[in-house]
């Protein structure tokens, strides 16, 4: 499937009020309800009502306008307005480990990569929804953590309610994507108080895993049919450097088996987010006022910032 040249990237936005949709184009938000007919009955502000057919179909025809060049349409610099995360307070959010070659759990233990990955499950876990954070948020670090990191990673978003679903209709569910930043820390101790029991340190990563602010997502939204998301490039930026840059082409596990397997377990919700997974970077903890840009190709940049200030209290 070849790449699409027109991408409606949805966006959720506020503007001193509440939460509105637009489309995100450029440097502009394009606000959807002056895109939209006049008869509709109600204002569509969440991107989660694009489970809908209907509404979606309506989205897509007022995106017809933008297309089009309309001089009557609400335009706002994106600058003016305050990027929210695509799917406000998401159920649930998912992270993958060891899905793509080099920087995966394998490797770490010392393990020869399988030659048959439909053997084998997607390595999975969760995270609060308090943690998910929008476009150029600050990245608030409690004053015991030390060392972060992070990687740049596609986020599915689920379009259904999904339990127990067929492979084969696993596509069925899926709404569409964003851009994530998997954000990960290591936190040994809280107040002098020891988290490992023994010599289990992989409490450290698990607990630097759960904080507030952890889950950068957006800056937008697009559904599914807008891009190839079997062969998409990523690439992470810290201050400008290039610290990782390669493509979904090489991930294991496809779109499809990553919400079939979550759905074996639990029920998935539309607006769930599951980032997808990451390949090799570069080492490197970050800093304080450190600046990091996510990039999807077909879906955009998602740009954070770290505020690792010492003295603050959990």
């Amino acid at each position: 499937m070849a790449q699409i040249s027109v991408v409606m990237r949805i966006v959720s936005y506020s503007a001193g009020g509440a939460a509105r949709l637009g489309f995100l184009e450029g440097m502009e938000v394009v606000d959807l309800e002056s895109c939209l007919d006049r008869s509709h009955p109600h204002m569509i502000t969440r991107v989660t009502e694009l489970v809908d057919p209907h509404i979606y179909g309506m989205v897509k025809q007022a995106y017809e306008q933008v297309k089009g060049g309309s001089d009557k349409l609400k335009r706002i610099e994106a600058t003016k307005v305050k990027i929210l995360p695509p799917v406000e307070n998401p159920s649930k959010v998912f992270w993958l480990d060891g899905n793509y070659p080099v920087h995966n759990l394998w490797e770490e233990f010392g393990l020869a990569l399988p030659s048959d990955w439909s053997k084998w499950l997607p390595a999975m876990f969760l995270r609060p929804s308090s943690s998910a954070v929008g476009h150029e948020s600050t990245i608030m670090i409690p004053e015991f953590v030390d060392k972060v990191w992070c990687s740049a990673e596609v986020g599915l978003v689920a379009g259904k309610t999904s339990k127990w679903i067929d492979l084969n209709e696993a596509s069925e569910h899926i709404l569409g994507y964003t851009v994530t930043i998997d954000m990960a820390s290591e936190v040994p101790q809280i107040n002098g108080r020891r988290i490992d029991q023994g010599n289990d340190k992989s409490w450290f990563s698990l607990y630097g895993k759960w904080l507030d602010d952890l889950s950068p997502i957006g800056p937008c939204f697009v559904p599914k049919e807008f891009i190839d998301i079997d062969n998409t490039r990523i690439t992470l930026k810290v201050n400008g450097e290039i610290m990782q840059d390669f493509s979904t082409r090489d991930r294991f596990f496809s779109m499809e088996e990553i919400l079939y397997t979550a759905s074996s377990l639990m029920t998935i919700n539309p607006g769930d987010i599951f980032a997808t997974g990451s390949s090799k970077r570069k080492p490197f903890n970050l800093r304080d006022g450190d600046l990091i840009e996510a990039e999807v190709d077909g879906i955009g940049l998602l740009r954070v910032h770290m505020d690792m200030k010492k003295g603050r209290k959990p």
